[in-house]
């Protein structure tokens, strides 16, 4: 907003989005408060556009000199820089009928930003995350670590994680002759600082090659812990165990 003249104060104004319902009608969308003073002034704010939407003025009551000032609005009433008048505030959601009153322009632009994820923040400057409306913060890579302990028919996974999230644990063992035995154990949220137990007992191939195989020889179980984040981005923790023949 720029204001061309000097002032010995700053003082609020009310932003606000104007929704044509047609003919000389418009619908508070959205409004915010600014304050205001000489020169450009820029501010943030969080107001969700669409196309036809007008920008418009309110300027609110305030007290200079300890004395009231009334407050007026003003709105842009067409793209060929005709303004509408209205005495006093429309509500927000309220809409009503604004008189075309005289051609100028309003001291206010704005610039509008794109709003992939839909959160009502803008991609560029208000949201760092914009693939994920569940949050503006950068979008948060997990980083997770596991330990695997074996035990007679069963491993069992402690893992920990950066961000809480939903974790899966699976497992491969290698069976010889091109057979792999696929184990699974089960999904948990796991917290930050917090070490959760999963357990990921063996198929019963497995057991089976186990017990036909000599205990001078092993094989190799692999144990990977999964997540994936806001944007879909999938994280993982592989750690391997040696299981001992029981022939």
């Amino acid at each position: 907003m720029q204001i061309g003249v000097a002032l010995p104060i700053r003082f609020p104004e009310q932003v606000k989005l104007m929704r044509p319902a047609g003919g000389n009608a418009y619908t508070v969308a959205e409004q915010t408060t600014i304050e205001v003073g000489t020169g450009m002034n820029v501010a943030s704010v969080k107001m969700q556009a669409q196309p036809g939407d007008r920008l418009a003025l309110h300027g609110l009551p305030f007290t200079y000199a300890e004395a009231p000032v009334e407050g007026y609005e003003f709105y842009c009433n067409s793209p060929e820089s005709v303004l509408g008048g209205s005495v006093g505030d429309i509500a927000l959601g309220a809409t009503t009928e604004i008189p075309e009153v005289l051609k100028g322009r309003l001291p206010l632009a704005a610039t509008i930003e794109p709003d992939a994820d839909n959160d009502g923040f803008g991609d560029e400057t208000q949201d760092k995350c914009p693939q994920s409306a569940s949050t503006q913060a950068p979008c948060p890579t997990i980083a997770l670590e596991s330990v695997g302990v074996t035990g007679r028919g069963k491993a069992t996974v402690y893992v920990t994680s950066s961000t809480e999230t939903p974790v899966g644990v699976t497992g491969t063992v290698k069976l010889g002759k091109g057979k792999t035995a696929t184990l699974r154990g089960g999904t948990q949220t796991v917290a930050p600082g917090k070490l959760v137990p999963f357990t990921v007992r063996f198929s019963k191939a497995l057991r089976k090659k186990l017990k036909e195989l000599p205990k001078a020889k092993k094989l190799t179980l692999q144990l990977t812990a999964r997540a994936t984040n806001v944007i879909g981005q999938v994280s993982t923790d592989t750690t391997t165990a040696k299981l001992r023949g029981q022939g």
